[in-house]
């Protein structure tokens, strides 16, 4: 018998650690809401990156003032912490509502990820427009749900996983996502953001095809293994709608092969040409010849991105890649030559990552500093190879908790303990010492939310560059030049780090215990070791990744977490601006001595303003 309509509520979770700052537009659960409500369902929507204030008194509103039944959220493996505040916020609000959760953290261990969720009462396994539909469906009607392909659930104690759902074939078929649903022209309106190491602005997020036909061995693909297109008259008519509706700025492709049928990418660069619009989009090495360039050159691509990883071809193998560092070599000189901007990384780590590997990556790095290629640790993230090795080597033995502390890093690789300290020196390092800086730099507004504006001149062409609202502390960031492209990292003006010095020698001064710092990262590292404040003993240096705590500065120890216990401390200052919400709710967790938790980005303004 036909129950009565369900009222449903899809959160988009709050990843900002103040409303205003950017952020990655949820294209997955917009979708989700697109296509719920265009099969008739009464769907309401929320996106707390634009809601301020108490997360639980905002879903309290919306979940009475809507009658809300059913919720439903999501995310990946790393945001763990931000989708369980949502679930078991809404058990606490209304405890006969259902929980419902999708994205990578489900589809990558089912059983794993909903045991660590605790609150969720359903996950979506792969990607979610059918699956809902077809949940939302029982729900309302009182259906078995063991039919459903794609689910995970929780029967009388038990967790149940039900077959895999096959990928949905004509990605055409969907609607587009439900930009209004989640505050697409607010989300607009933000101050500029970094996206893989690209500054820009009102950047509209777009998907061409879905999944990848590689398996590279750090990688999972949340929407299934087989690689699908969707027609580029589709992705073409759904830019000029958005363009035309909302007046976007840039265009990031977030495909995972973007140029493997080169037509297809000339196609393209002839519409975003003639709709004025910056763009960039992720490219494979081995898809780059001359015609290709020659098709980017002087058009509106604003960045090539590339998943380059090793410059050592052991390495390369291991991880899967299908390249060799020749390719690497040759895409990347095309386009330097080019005057197109490029980003990339090397992650370090590898299983069969040693010491000389590592070093002949670094040395390569340091040999092509022009090209600003970011360095980090390779992360262990659940459904990836790595993942499973690490599983298999008892190097993580409760996958659950392991979800629940943020997915840290952790020693994979044939180096010792001492060498992976030595290495992770090297690595956050090297952009400061031997990276490209900007020349003349001058600051023309410093913000309490860790945006600068400044001006300098380029080190390729020597131009003036004026560059605004640029996020401090945010991964490997650079700044392009607008003549000929040249990437710089991004500066930390003497005038800011003269501001974080004060606010750390006040904030000394008045704490009665010692004080944390949480985060070794490429700013952290020259923070630290440039401040002499820092070298004060009652100054501790904290990471959650097993490799950073190998690490010394100033002769000091990094120390894991469970120092905030054993060293009675209290305040915490987190160098990890995208990370607190995790490194909050870990924290309100297992260290509740802990009463004041300090986002490094307010320091970089004088204490009176902070």
């Amino acid at each position: 018998m036909k129950q009565r309509k369900l009222n449903f509520l899809l959160v988009s979770p709050r990843i900002v650690q103040t409303t205003g700052d950017g952020y990655a537009f949820p294209l997955g659960i917009a979708y989700v809401s697109a296509s719920l409500k265009a099969a008739g369902f009464t769907v309401f929507t929320s996106n707390l990156n634009h809601i301020s204030g108490n997360q639980n008194e905002a879903l309290k509103q919306l979940i009475e003032e809507h009658d809300i039944d059913v919720i439903g959220t999501g995310g990946l493996s790393f945001q763990y912490s931000t989708v369980f505040d949502i679930v078991k916020s809404s058990k606490q609000i209304k405890p006969a509502i259902i929980t419902i959760v999708g994205g990578g953290m489900i589809t990558a261990e089912p059983d794993v990820a909903l045991e660590a969720l605790e609150y969720a009462d359903y996950g979506i396994i792969g990607e979610g427009e059918l699956s809902s539909i077809e949940l939302a469906t029982a729900l309302e009607n009182g259906l078995d749900v063991s039919i459903i392909n794609g689910l995970v659930y929780k029967q009388d104690g038990n967790i149940i996983q039900t077959p895999k759902r096959r990928e949905i074939e004509d990605l055409d078929a969907l609607p587009w996502p439900d930009y209004d649903g989640f505050n697409f022209n607010e989300y607009l309106k933000l101050p500029s953001v970094s996206i893989n190491n690209m500054v820009t602005k009102r950047m509209a997020y777009m998907a061409g095809s879905r999944s990848c036909p590689y398996a590279c061995s750090f990688c999972f693909h949340s929407t299934g293994r087989r690689y699908r297109q969707r027609s580029m008259d589709k992705v073409l008519e759904e830019i000029s709608y958005v363009k035309e509706k909302y007046d976007i700025g840039f265009v990031y492709m977030v495909d995972e092969l973007f140029a493997r049928d080169q037509e297809r990418v000339f196609a393209f660069i002839e519409k975003m040409d003639e709709l004025a619009i910056p763009w960039s989009a992720s490219f494979r090495v081995d898809d780059v010849t001359p015609e290709l360039i020659d098709g980017l050159k002087g058009s509106t691509c604003a960045a090539m991105m590339f998943g380059l990883e090793s410059a050592d071809n052991k390495i390369l193998k291991s991880m899967r890649k299908g390249i060799k560092i020749e390719q690497i070599e040759n895409a990347l000189k095309l386009a330097y030559d080019a005057n197109i901007p490029t980003a990339g990384n090397f992650i370090f780590g590898d299983i069969e990552e040693t010491a000389e590997t590592a070093n002949n990556t670094l040395t390569w790095w340091e040999n092509h500093t022009d090209y600003n290629i970011g360095l980090n640790l390779i992360n262990t993230y659940p459904g990836a190879r790595i993942y499973k090795y690490a599983c298999e080597q008892n190097l993580i033995t409760d996958r659950a908790q392991f979800l629940k502390d943020g997915c840290p890093q952790i020693n994979i690789s044939k180096l010792s303990e001492n060498e992976l300290g030595t290495l992770c020196t090297r690595i956050f390092e090297a952009p400061y010492k031997t990276g490209k800086r900007v020349d003349d730099v001058r600051v023309h507004q410093i913000q309490p939310t860790g945006h600068i504006s400044f001006s300098g001149k380029c080190t390729k062409c020597g131009s003036e560059n004026d560059w605004n609202d640029i996020k401090l502390f945010v991964g490997n960031s650079w700044v392009p030049c607008t003549t000929c492209g040249q990437k710089h990292n991004v500066p930390i003006p003497s005038e800011v780090m003269q501001n974080i010095s004060k606010n750390i020698e006040h904030l000394l001064d008045t704490s009665s215990t010692r004080v944390a710092m949480w985060g070794l990262t490429y700013y952290s590292l020259r923070i630290f070791s440039d401040i002499p404040i820092f070298q004060d003993d009652r100054v501790v240096l904290i990471d959650n990744a097993r490799a950073k705590q190998q690490m010394r500065i100033h002769e000091k120890s990094i120390h894991s977490p469970q120092a905030l216990t054993d060293l009675d401390i209290e305040t915490v200052v987190v160098f990890y601006p995208n990370s607190i919400k995790q490194i909050e709710s870990i924290i309100d967790k297992h260290y509740r001595r802990v009463n004041r938790i300090i986002d490094i980005s307010t320091f970089i303004c004088e204490p009176e303003f902070c």
